[in-house]
């Protein structure tokens, strides 16, 4: 007869590492186990670690990886018999989380489904069956259903406000409310839901929970599409800088960093635009002002000032609001002078 792993002794030496922050240890630790677990054809080792397992690669990101664990223990559960359970409901939600961060967002909805089909069937386990509602919640939002993402939402925050050691998971819900809303314009109900979500994370744990970054950049996304572009930029900073502590530099850290750039490549328009209307009175004085006609304002370029680069330390050049001028070579022929003494 072959031994199996202490899963235990596995789980405790899992949770030092992590309680010491030493993240690089864990993985290599717990492929070392699931060997062993191999090796012993241990299947309940095997489902426990490689749990474990998807969970990292969940959280680091790295979806491929963890698609790979989390179907080996949907094929370890139903080995042992146990489709069906609320364990099986539990690697259902996982599974569709992963296919959530692949944006695979249909094959994650039919999951998610699955789950639900078995949780409300056993009964039961409320905070499960709200965890799983958020799910159901982003992917809908996704999809385009809105209505029914808000609907989940909804059926998740009934369950965890009834849950005072769940507020963590309720400012998730409040945030999943609050992006729906803003899918439909529902923009001042959305701001609401979303500052909800921020002082429920802070109320509880500060910035520490891995998911406070995902309210933050949801208000920085709410307020790019309200155009509060320098308060969208300020939150993506924050988003960004909070993705980078927690995970790394990950795809999500890079979708940031894109809205990032673009958001203050419109500062940048929109300061450009408030310094033209202040100087072309000026400009276009002195004999000048039938100019105005002819000429068109805006700013191109190849360097950083119009590419949404510029920041703090990117002021080596044109930092700050500009503009350029264009008027027809005719013109320019004959006044060009003077109104390059005046620009």
């Amino acid at each position: 007869m072959k031994g199996k792993v202490d899963i235990q002794e596995f789980y405790s030496v899992l949770d030092s590492l992590y309680e010491k922050k030493e993240m690089d240890k864990a993985e290599p630790y717990m492929l070392e186990v699931l060997s062993r677990a191999g090796n012993l054809e241990d299947l309940e080792g095997v489902v426990s670690v490689c749990n474990e397992l998807g969970g990292l690669y969940r959280a680091m990101r790295r979806t491929d990886e963890a698609l790979w664990t989390y179907e080996k223990v949907m094929e370890g559960l139903e080995q042992m018999g146990l489709k069906g359970t609320r364990n099986y409901a539990s690697a259902l939600i996982n599974l569709g989380n992963v296919h959530i961060a692949r944006k695979s967002y249909e094959k994650a909805y039919g999951i998610d489904r699955q789950a639900l089909e078995i949780l409300e069937r056993l009964g039961g386990e409320a905070y499960q069956r709200a965890a799983l509602y958020n799910n159901m919640s982003a992917v809908l939002r996704e999809l385009g259903r809105t209505k029914e993402a808000q609907d989940m939402a909804l059926r998740a925050i009934e369950i965890i406000r009834e849950l005072p050691e769940c507020m963590g998971e309720l400012a998730t819900s409040y945030t999943n409310l609050g992006q729906a809303q803003a899918k439909e314009y529902a923009f001042s109900d959305a701001r609401q839901n979303l500052m909800h979500a921020l002082q429920l994370y802070e109320n509880s744990s500060g910035d520490r929970d891995i998911h406070y970054a995902n309210a933050v950049y949801a208000l920085g996304n709410l307020d790019d599409a309200q155009g509060y572009y320098e308060n969208a930029e300020e939150r993506y900073i924050r988003a960004a800088k909070l993705i980078e502590r927690d995970f790394g530099h990950t795809c999500d850290y890079d979708q940031i960093m894109e809205d990032l750039q673009r958001v203050r490549r419109k500062v940048k328009k929109v300061e450009s635009q408030s310094f033209y209307e202040f100087c072309k009175e000026q400009l276009f004085a002195g004999g000048l002002e039938e100019l105005r006609g002819y000429a068109a304002a805006g700013l191109v370029g190849e360097g950083s000032e119009c590419f949404g680069y510029d920041d703090d330390i990117s002021q080596d050049h044109d930092f700050g609001p500009d503009f350029c001028i264009w008027i027809p070579e005719r013109i320019y022929q004959e006044n060009g002078g003077r109104l390059e003494a005046a620009y």
